[in-house]
């Protein structure tokens, strides 16, 4: 089982010391800056660790759910690979169906696949005309702002689940 909780804790700390960290006008001398990536270092590394089981973690943008019959479906669509995803096309079956359009990640064998629609979504980039990668940059209110790695952006209203 993944330590979820752990990492949650560490990304924490990693957050409220940037957040009571130094940030007064002008430049820090050196020796300062050495002393806070010194005290910071080691919660980076195990919060990078506590979440090392993300990188085995399939993450599959769905293209079609095709019915086959009761209970059985065949599910086309691209894969992401890599920190700068490239596509790899994958045909599988599935018991339940799944929602076109969105990216689950693989949550076998632990259950059902895990939408993570509105956090993370494929589209087509209107600035570049290539499909990318849009993860959640920033919320307020019902406004998502997703960003590529490209940094490109993307806006979208978020309502209730359908």
């Amino acid at each position: 089982m993944h330590d979820r909780g752990n990492a949650r804790a560490l990304l924490g700390h990693i957050k409220d010391f940037r957040n009571t960290s130094h940030h007064a006008h002008g430049v820090r001398a050196s020796h300062q800056l050495a002393e806070e990536v010194e005290r910071l270092e080691p919660h980076v590394l195990r919060a990078i660790s506590a979440v090392s089981w993300l990188s085995g973690t399939h993450w599959d943008w769905v293209e079609r759910c095709e019915y086959l019959d009761e209970g059985s479906y065949r599910i086309v669509g691209l894969r992401l690979r890599g920190s700068h995803p490239s596509w790899e096309p994958f045909e599988r079956s599935s018991t339940q169906p799944l929602r076109p359009d969105r990216i689950y990640v693989d949550s076998a064998p632990y259950g059902a696949p895990v939408d993570l629609w509105p956090f993370a979504v494929v589209s087509l980039c209107e600035k570049c005309r290539a499909r990318e990668l849009f993860l959640l940059n920033e919320a307020r209110h019902d406004q998502l702002t997703l960003r590529s790695l490209e940094e490109h952006s993307l806006e979208m209203t978020y309502g209730p689940p359908e």
